[in-house]
């Protein structure tokens, strides 16, 4: 989150008309002003993407404002590949086969959402600050965001638990996958079936369960989100991952793969290449023009 943060206050990848930039908005089908919140989201994942975009930069309504967080709103490469696929199925192609899944399912959205909007519309043009306060700002940003994170598992952790205490065994994960996307995940072992497994593991990746449409209202300008508009197209992202995810299970064995040692070190990786992964995106943009133009102090 710092280093998304960074990335916006300085201004080190400006979208402009150039042939790159334009080839990425119409693959993602996302206007520029929101292109680089999106793939750092598909990158890091939820919040740290959508929390840079703020309403007062160019939007005219409330929906056009939520469809962008929508947009920018994924869980990150990670998560899904390590955590999900090495941890939770111990299976890469697997973890692979989702994430792929939910970018196309995500594009294929973002398409029906913005049919009638520009996607050449930028932001408004803010002043560049320089490294060390857009740092400084950052961390004071992502520390504030990171502890209402934190505060919103606790509580759906708890909500889970006094949900599942009072309901069968097979109502937990589809509770767990409504509410927090991790519960979901590590529950679906409990179903019978791998294909209702990973059909509940697609859903969650692709919805993200309450508890990340909570943080991601809160991460951002709470009073401009169309907050129904926000939870029908997860719900519907959900339902587009889910899918293929049953097929894919029919037609390839797979099975849970749920040893603790396995899903912490899952995790641990999934941190590590998630900041590697944004990191490497971060030298990228524009190295050259960092070097030679920023201003470090004023």
């Amino acid at each position: 989150m710092v280093l998304s943060g960074i990335i916006n206050k300085m201004e080190l990848f400006k979208c402009d008309n150039s042939k790159t930039i334009n080839t990425m908005t119409k693959i993602l089908c996302v206007p520029k002003r929101s292109l680089i919140p999106t793939v750092i989201s598909y990158i890091s994942g939820f919040v740290a993407g959508s929390k840079e975009i703020r309403y007062s930069q160019s939007y005219s309504s409330k929906k056009e404002y939520t469809s962008d967080i929508i947009s920018a709103t994924n869980a990150g490469l990670g998560f899904v590949v390590i955590f999900v696929g090495l941890g939770v199925f111990n299976s890469l192609d697997f973890g692979l086969f989702l994430f792929t899944v939910q970018i196309i399912s995500s594009i294929a959205l973002n398409k029906i959402r913005n049919r009638n909007t520009s996607l050449n519309k930028l932001t408004k043009n803010n002043k560049s600050v320089s490294f060390i306060k857009s740092f400084t700002s950052s961390v004071n940003e992502s520390v504030t965001v990171a502890i209402t994170l934190c505060g919103y598992v606790v509580i759906f952790s708890l909500a889970i638990s006094t949900f599942c205490s009072l309901t069968s065994e097979n109502i937990k994960p589809y509770i767990s996958s409504l509410l927090e996307i991790s519960s979901g995940i590590l529950s679906s072992n409990l179903l019978s079936s791998s294909a209702h497994s990973l059909f509940l593991c697609g859903f969650s990746v692709g919805f993200g369960g309450f508890c990340v449409i909570f943080q991601t209202i809160s991460a951002c300008e709470n009073e401009y989100i169309d907050k129904i508009y926000f939870i029908k197209y997860k719900l519907i992202h959900g339902v587009l991952c889910a899918i293929p995810c049953y097929f894919y299970a029919l037609y390839k064995k797979i099975s849970i793969f749920d040893s603790v040692e396995a899903i912490s070190l899952s995790t641990t990786n999934y941190f590590s290449i998630s900041f590697s992964a944004l990191f490497i995106f971060f030298l990228m943009l524009k190295l050259k023009n960092f070097l030679k133009n920023i201003d470090f102090f004023n």
